[in-house]
């Protein structure tokens, strides 16, 4: 996929070095998250993709664009036609910071939101769910409903390694897409804060196989 041009400016990769959480918008604007017209009017729903998007592929573009539309499930109700969240504002999720890997420098991280057309990139400095809702409910002004999407391998690994009192605690819900694993559907663990999306199909598009030189989930 040909990335288009992203710059940031100095002052603001050191400020989301420090921590504060920054949203390039779809116009391709920068704003401080509190700042974020969308984010900072109203209490409203807050839906999140994260992850490194090493490289961005159809997996992820087809959650996002579809994530308006839970309205069947008990907490992650639709954002266009009103329900228990009402409107709200969705973007993906990229941390500067990930485990057992080296922070994004400047130049990485424009290289890696260049990947993104006509949606909005919430940018972070907070690898673990903890630290993502600590910083996301810290540059609001009223408490804000948070819904994380992810994986099924990405929510064994949640509730393998955060306290169940503290996965209990944390101030979002998560609605779960079933993967598969060595080519059987990983079954998420049962947690209230997890909601499965059951009639999602995995089609195996992954950012790992593509770095490899697979051609399945490519964007063009």
């Amino acid at each position: 996929m040909q990335n288009s041009n992203v710059s940031i400016d100095e002052s603001i990769y050191q400020r989301i070095v420090n921590g504060e959480p920054f949203i390039l918008d779809r116009y391709g604007h920068f704003y401080p998250l509190a700042e974020w017209p969308t984010f900072k009017d109203g209490n409203v729903p807050f839906h999140l993709l994260p992850g490194s998007f090493n490289p961005l592929h159809q997996g992820h573009t087809v959650i996002y664009r579809g994530m308006p539309f839970y309205e069947q499930y008990s907490f992650g109700v639709s954002m266009m036609e009103g329900g228990r969240f009402g409107t709200g504002a969705r973007a993906y999720e990229l941390s500067i910071s990930r485990f057992n890997k080296p922070t994004l420098n400047r130049t990485e991280l424009e290289q890696r939101l260049g990947q993104f057309k006509n949606a909005c990139v919430l940018i972070t400095n907070a690898p673990t769910f903890v630290e993502k809702i600590a910083a996301i409910s810290n540059a609001s002004r009223k408490p804000k409903t948070i819904v994380y999407h992810i994986g099924s391998d990405v929510a064994v690994k949640l509730y393998e390694m955060i306290d169940k009192t503290m996965l209990s605690a944390l101030g979002a819900s998560f609605i779960v897409y079933p993967r598969k694993q060595n080519g059987i559907i990983q079954t998420p663990p049962k947690h209230p804060k997890f909601e499965v999306y059951d009639s999602w199909v995995d089609q195996g598009f992954s950012s790992t196989a593509i770095r490899a030189g697979s051609t399945l989930g490519v964007l063009t």
